[in-house]
């Protein structure tokens, strides 16, 4: 899979060495209609407030893309770094090394993608990817009030296991993501996203760290 399609399904245009179940969402997630407010006071409000004092979070990742069409689905592994308030590195390491750094700016190429071998930029930055882009930093963020403008939200558990429903407003935003499922407990575990044609992808998140202290030179680099 390359980094440009891995990209694409993370923003929607639309965490043992075996993949872990991704939990399905509960015959009554959906018909359990919540708010953000209701949200924020109940279920999330442990999550949240681990967000809220948080400033890096970093772990592994595995990755399941189904697609109609295809007889089994794509499996990846990787690494990644998100900083609030400045992006996501998403390194993969299996099936292949690829690597991108996603900002509000746009997407971003590793060096060893671009070939570069020298120069004051060795990434080469993609186009702005705008709502889209705002949608990913929103689901890792739990950014409850631009997720409630774009989806219906519902809600189930406690705040030690819950589930997130959302599905979508418009056509539009149908057209990308018509369907997500957010799973967690003190932080989020699993994303699922469903896109208009059906396909869906399931991102799980384990070995998670949350730091508080500032990047190292090396980081902060990454999303210059």
């Amino acid at each position: 899979m390359t980094r440009r399609s891995i990209a694409v399904l993370l923003v929607g245009v639309f965490m043992s060495t075996s993949l872990p179940a991704f939990a399905q969402e509960p015959p009554d997630l959906f018909s359990s209609p919540t708010t953000a407010t209701a949200l924020r006071e109940g279920v999330l409000a442990t999550a949240l407030a681990e967000v809220a004092g948080s400033r890096v979070l970093e772990g592994r990742f595995t990755q399941r893309r189904t697609m109609r069409g295809l007889p089994r689905p794509l499996e990846s592994r990787g690494v990644f770094l998100l900083v609030r308030d400045r992006g996501l590195q998403w390194h993969t390491l299996e099936p292949v090394d690829d690597e991108f750094v996603l900002t509000r700016r746009g997407i971003s190429k590793s060096p060893a993608a671009t070939g570069s071998r020298g120069g004051s930029d060795p990434r080469r930055r993609g186009p702005p990817l705008g709502p889209a882009t705002e949608l990913l930093f929103a689901l890792f963020s739990l950014d409850l009030e631009t997720l409630e403008r774009r989806f219906d939200l519902y809600g189930v558990g406690t705040a030690e296991a819950w589930q997130v429903g959302m599905r979508s407003r418009d056509k539009a935003t149908a057209r990308a993501v018509r369907q997500a499922v957010v799973q967690g407990g003190q932080r989020v575990d699993s994303i699922t996203l469903v896109n208009g044609s059906g396909d869906e992808l399931s991102i799980g998140f384990h070995d998670v760290s949350v730091r508080t202290e500032e990047l190292s030179d090396e980081q902060r680099a990454l999303f210059q």
